[in-house]
């Protein structure tokens, strides 16, 4: 299980009805299992079904972070047109097993889902708000 703060959750929900069509993406922060703060980051395809983050941004949300004394714990990103499900090029790129992977759909109305992925399969995690 997991905890977002309510702020991030919000945040996180908001920044994908902002760039609605486009796929949202950024990371979230915290320690232990602890979402406490996200950054939004540039979705450089500027696509509807897949996002890539700059190389530049993402050096220094990590320089950031670790200036706050949090970790790298997420990747979210949107799906503006499908379900809240991993689909197999999400899963091709969950690369590192120790993060969470957090989805956004705005198909119908607004659902959130958390994976942890490993060996190419996903396994959905429970979370709170706090």
């Amino acid at each position: 299980m997991v905890i977002f703060k309510k702020e991030v959750l919000e945040d996180i929900i908001n920044h994908a009805k902002e760039v609605f069509p486009i796929e949202a993406c950024g990371y979230i922060a915290g320690i232990d299992n602890k979402f406490l703060v996200n950054f939004r980051m540039k979705n450089i395809d500027n696509k509807t079904d897949h996002f890539s983050f700059d190389v530049n941004e993402q050096f220094q949300v990590l320089k950031k972070t670790r200036s706050m004394g949090l970790k790298i714990l997420g990747v979210y990103h949107s799906h503006p047109y499908s379900e809240a499900v991993m689909s197999s090029e999400d899963i091709r790129l969950a690369y590192d097993e120790s993060v969470y992977y957090i989805l956004v759909s705005l198909l119908n109305g607004i659902d959130v889902k958390v994976y942890k992925v490993k060996d190419g399969k996903t396994s959905l995690v429970e979370f709170i708000l706090e």
